[in-house]
């Protein structure tokens, strides 16, 4: 008799778990939201049948165009596609990851989901034995700034079979989201950078305070003119130009080549290696 109450409750735990599975949504659209963006709130729009999650649409983000974009492509599709909140977020872009899927939970839960078991529900990943054999005469273990510069500089000192791993999707390392500096030296090109409230106090309380010390003097009424006619412009444009960049390197730096060299003439050289021997613009 005890097997066969065990066997019963058994039995109806079962029917219970797939009755639930069946049942598991109201359907309708849902609006989700997280505000753990890397950028801001992240909204998508969910909609489910009674039984399946059948489409995510991303509605609102300020997340870093291209280092989001990933996450943004995937998530939703990987999400549909196992029905699971356990998918794994992408390489790269791991807080807009994090957040999509926070978003995505958000709309589940009002449309009456178990989160929880939404998150536990395995996700098939597709792996790969494909051997891939290269032969080379240098290779370069990531294509972050420093990986890059290697190889470049290698190609232009003639080796050739150079062979560059990067583990992410995309190249640049720590470079494609360091927040450095701007340079935007040419103000008739179409790219129209705006400034800010921000960067121009810094800029305001960098030319009151004055030079430092002999190196800063050698390009400072340049600084000066400069901002001056930006300012009397009304230009909402970034301010910049070669006497800024030159006092920000020695700045962030801490050595002076870029005057040591005459930094006009370290533009120029720049400007020319890119062009004429990288082909870039």
């Amino acid at each position: 008799m005890k097997k066969i109450v065990c066997m019963m409750l058994c039995l109806s735990l079962l029917l219970g778990g797939f009755a639930l599975a069946e049942g598991a949504y109201t359907p309708g659209t849902y609006e989700g939201v997280s505000e753990n963006g890397r950028n801001g709130a992240v909204k998508v729009e969910v909609t489910f049948t009674a039984d399946a999650i059948e489409d995510i649409r991303v509605k609102e983000h300020e997340e870093t165009p291209g280092i989001s974009d990933p996450a943004i492509e995937n998530i939703p599709a990987q999400i549909v596609a196992s029905q699971s909140l356990g998918v794994d977020v992408v390489s790269g872009c791991t807080v807009t990851s994090n957040a999509l899927l926070e978003a995505v939970a958000d709309a589940a839960a009002k449309a009456g989901a178990d989160v929880e078991a939404l998150k536990a529900v395995a996700v098939e990943k597709a792996t790969s034995d494909a051997v891939v054999e290269l032969e080379a005469n240098l290779v370069v273990v990531g294509g972050g700034a420093a990986g890059l510069s290697a190889v470049i500089t290698a190609a232009c000192e003639g080796e050739t079979n150079i062979v560059l791993l990067e583990k992410e999707g995309a190249l640049g390392g720590n470079a494609i989201r360091s927040g450095g500096f701007i340079e935007d030296l040419d103000p008739t090109d179409a790219i129209a950078i705006e400034t800010n409230d921000g960067y121009n106090a810094w800029l305001e309380e960098l030319v009151a305070a004055g030079p430092q010390d002999e190196l800063e003097e050698q390009v400072w009424d340049e600084l000066v003119t400069a901002y001056d006619a930006w300012k009397a412009s009304g230009s909402t444009r970034l301010f910049d130009c070669p006497a800024l960049l030159a006092i920000e390197y020695y700045h962030v730096e801490g050595t002076p080549p870029i005057y040591n060299m005459g930094y006009p003439a370290l533009v120029n050289e720049f400007d020319h290696w890119f062009e004429e021997e990288i082909g870039g613009k």
